[in-house]
Parts: C-alpha cells; sequence; structure tokens
C-alpha cells in the first residue's frame, strides 16, 4: 500500500490537518508583517532643507508679522518644476523673491547648497520613520533600501539553516519517518492523526500496513488604503488557485501567472503618474497573479522534491528567494540613474523565469515522489509518454489525405 492509500485510513482531510493549516496561516502572518512593516516603518515623508528664518523660534520673533511661512518657503528653497526642492536650499536668504509677482527674476542663477542643517519633514502623515530618525534622504536614500535588503539577507541566510534542523530535529512527518525506517515512531504519529481526526478502530489496519511498508519504503494614493487592498486581494486569488491546481496542468499556470504579473508591472512604465486609479489597478491585478503563482508554485515544489531531501531543498529554494528579494531591494537604487530601470527589471524577469518552467515536468495527477528513483522513474514514464504522442502524431498526419 503507498503512502497516499494509508493516510486516507487515518484520515487525509479532518482537523489534524485543519489544525496544521492554521498554525501554519499564522505563523505565515507574522512573517508576512516583518515583510511589509517597512513600507510604514521607512516611509518617505515630504521634506525639505531645514531653513533657519522658519524652523528657529529664536528667528521667528524677529520677522515681521507681516511674513507668511509660503513666504519664506519661496525665498530659501528653490523650486524645481513648481515644486519646492527637497535637497537644496539657497545659500542666502532670497529677500527679492518675497514679491511672487516679480516674475523677471532667473533663479538658476542663484547660489544654491545642499541640505547642511538637516530636513524638515512633513508630519501630518507619519510622525517617526527610521527615515526622519536617520536622514535616510537624497544622498543617504539608498542607506534604506540597503536596510531592506539586509533583513532579506537574514531570511535569506535562515531558510536553509531552518530546512536542515527540520530534517535533522524536528521533523515529524510520518512519511519522512517511514523513509528513515523510524517506523515505531511514524505508527505513533499515525495514530496520533487518526485521534484528532475522530476515526477509530484504526490500530489494527496501520500495523498491518506498516508491516506491509518496509518493503515500499525505497519507492517514489493613500497608502493605508493601497496596502490594504493589497492584502485584500489575495484571498480570491488563493480561492482562485484552488481551483486551478485541481483541475489544470502546473506548468502552464506558472507560466502564465508570472507572465501576466510581468507585463501589469511593465505597463505601467507608460502610465502618467497623475493617473494613480490606473496603477494602483495594475498593481491589485499584478499581485493577484502573484499571489495564485506563490500558491500553484509551492504544490509545484512538493510535487517535485522528494520527501527525503524535502525540508532541505525548500530551505534552498527559500535560500534563493531570499537572495532575489536582497537583489531586488539594492535594485530600487538604480532609480538614481534611470527612473524606471528597477520597473524594467522586476517586469522582465518574472517573464524570464516564465519560460524556464517549461524545462520542468509536469506534475498534474502525479503521486508525491518518495525518493530520488521515484522521481527518475517519473521523469522516464514522461518521456516515454511524449515519445509515443508524438510517434502516434506523426503516424495520424502520414495518413492523411
Amino acid at each position: 500500500m503507498a503512502f497516499a492509500e494509508l493516510l486516507q485510513l487515518v484520515g487525509n482531510c479532518g482537523r489534524y490537518q485543519s489544525k496544521l493549516v492554521f498554525s501554519t496561516l499564522a505563523l505565515m502572518m507574522l512573517v508576512a508583517a516583518h515583510n511589509l512593516v517597512q513600507n510604514f516603518s521607512a516611509a518617505i515623508p515630504a521634506h525639505r532643507c531645514h531653513v533657519h528664518l522658519l524652523d528657529n523660534i529664536t528667528s521667528q520673533s524677529k520677522l515681521p508679522e507681516n511674513l507668511t511661512a509660503e513666504a519664506l518657503l519661496r525665498m530659501s528653497i528653490p523650486m524645481d518644476n513648481n515644486k519646492q526642492e527637497q535637497c537644496r536650499r539657497f545659500r542666502q536668504t532670497q529677500w527679492q523673491l518675497l514679491n511672487s509677482s516679480n516674475l523677471t527674476i532667473d533663479t538658476t542663477e542663484l547660489e544654491i547648497e545642499p541640505c547642511l542643517d538637516g530636513w524638515t519633514y512633513d508630519q501630518s502623515l507619519f510622525t517617526s520613520t527610521i527615515v526622519t530618525q536617520w536622514d535616510l534622504v537624497c544622498k543617504s536614500q539608498s542607506l534604506k533600501f540597503l536596510s531592506q535588503s539586509i533583513y532579506m539577507t537574514g531570511y535569506m541566510l535562515g531558510s536553509p539553516i531552518g530546512g536542515y534542523i527540520a530534517d535533522k530535529w524536528s521533523s515529524e512527518s510520518a512519511r519522512w519517518l517511514i523513509l528513515s525506517g523510524k517506523l515505531e515512531k511514524a505508527l505513533k504519529v499515525m495514530k496520533k492523526v487518526a485521534h484528532i481526526n475522530g476515526i477509530k478502530d484504526v490500530e489494527e489496519n496501520l500495523h498491518i500496513e506498516f508491516g506491509l511498508m518496509t518493503d515500499l519504503q525505497n519507492l517514489g494614493g493613500n497608502m493605508f488604503l493601497s496596502q490594504a487592498l493589497l492584502g485584500i486581494v489575495d484571498f480570491p486569488s488563493k480561492f482562485l488557485s484552488w481551483f486551478a491546481m485541481k483541475f489544470l496542468p502546473q506548468r502552464p499556470l506558472i507560466a502564465s501567472t508570472l507572465s501576466l504579473s510581468g507585463l501589469c508591472i511593465l505597463i505601467n512604465i507608460f502610465v502618467p503618474k497623475d493617473i494613480p486609479v490606473v496603477h494602483l489597478g495594475l498593481a491589485l491585478l499584478g499581485k493577484g497573479f502573484m499571489a495564485v503563482y506563490f500558491s500553484i508554485c509551492g504544490n509545484f515544489n512538493h510535487n517535485l522534491i522528494p520527501t527525503g531531501i524535502r525540508s532541505k531543498a525548500e530551505g534552498m529554494i527559500l535560500f534563493t528567494m531570499g537572495l532575489a528579494s536582497s537583489l531586488g531591494s539594492l535594485a530600487l537604487i538604480t532609480r538614481q540613474y534611470f527612473e524606471h530601470l528597477p520597473v524594467i527589471l522586476f517586469g522582465t524577469f518574472p517573464i524570464m523565469a516564465a519560460i524556464c518552467v517549461y524545462f520542468l515536468p509536469e506534475t498534474l495527477n502525479c503521486p508525491l515522489p518518495d525518493t530520488l528513483q521515484d522521481v527518475e522513474r517519473r521523469n522516464k514514464n514522461h518521456k516515454k509518454t511524449s515519445t509515443n504522442e508524438e510517434e502516434i502524431s506523426g503516424l495520424q498526419d502520414s495518413t492523411k489525405c
């Protein structure tokens, strides 16, 4: 009896499995919170250079009462495309700019300097972030993306270590225990599953089937609203992915979701900045496709990797994902050289990955492999089936009039 049939004796979809799913979801929610927290803790609020006349209380007391904050900023901060510059200020206060009706003054010839005395930040949305605390703006803005990369590097290094620990000390998978020859422990785990699932009179059958298994064990806009919407879109995406995984081939599904998410990113390049609704819509659509991809990809990986090395292999997969995330954070720094370069990179790589998916075997309706021999046997059968189909197709073509 194969392990899948053995699992049906103790219940393959009961309270025990529900408990595992919900406990895993709880941990995933904690991980997701850490992944997203920098959207808020490292947010970059509107900012400008520190202006002595405006930001020093002692200086304000000496100013005429008819001077407004807007007038002081006009004399202290140069304009760039009708917006105040965030990283430079006039070297000296330009009193001649006090009269806003004087349009003959060429401000491009006035002396300017960087923000030597720091910055003043808009606190209407965020009272404090790591950006405002350490002035990670202008020339230091790349350090903000470096902090994200450091976090993902820790994630990258922890993944293979966690996979090794899971295989070595904390693995309670009955399938893994059987393959490792620890049948007594596997029997205890299966009894526990049956008890939690409320299935009785299964102990005798388990003893019989575990005896048989000894011969089979070697077989095989508003950022808060936007963030909320990006989280909500996961729910219909996960629901859709369940039906897709059940009835459709895995490789075309993964390739299509990766390609469509990449296209959603690339299309954003051509959308004007003054249409934030379209930007958000494309982001939601791309996020939805990626959510479907991640659901299918996890199942696809399980079907590709044999049980004996699954934790270690998935640890290495997570390591690679962490490395990609770290490089992705650093890729944002390239925006200072070419504005659309990060978007081009983020949109192109999913499309390239979609092409690579077709170098992997299809796993729809295939049993989970237990050993490397199972994987090799399945690949050989897949090649034979493909060859036979080609021969039949060629024979049919040759008999056509």
